[in-house]
């Protein structure tokens, strides 16, 4: 994850703690915007959400290399970053609210990761973590 140590290069150059979010990219919305290319996938959240295309906040390039809970724990456990707390976002089905039946099936996909406290299949994770101190690095 090249991306992942360019942020801990960023956030610790000064700083003691690093927070940072991102979608995770095991969840439905992730696979099919895996699927799809870039141009495909803008397109079409435009036009099932043209809210979302007033605002150009839509469609996003979709590389989520190892973007999963046990993968990024991992990692920062390989780099020594200590007292990490993760915050797992399971809303994803909002991605699916322009055919009702549909968002009604993610959001009980969403409701059963969560409470079966599934952490790979969250669709976004808010991490937070601290340097180890000089000595120990």
């Amino acid at each position: 994850m090249r991306h992942s140590s360019q942020i801990a290069r960023a956030c610790f150059a000064r700083a003691v703690s690093c927070s940072t979010r991102f979608r995770a990219g095991s969840h439905p919305f992730a696979l099919v915007n895996r699927a799809l290319p870039n141009r495909l996938s803008r397109r079409l959240v435009g036009y099932l959400h043209p809210e979302w295309l007033e605002e150009d906040n839509y469609g996003f390039l979709a590389f989520y290399n190892r973007c999963y809970f046990s993968a990024i724990k991992d990692l920062l456990d390989r780099n020594g970053l200590t007292n990490t707390s993760f915050n797992l976002l399971y809303y994803q089905s909002i991605y699916f609210n322009f055919f009702y039946p549909l968002f009604v099936l993610m959001l009980a996909y969403d409701l059963i990761a969560s409470i079966l406290g599934i952490r790979n299949l969250a669709s976004g994770i808010i991490v937070t973590t601290k340097r180890p101190p000089a000595e120990e690095i």
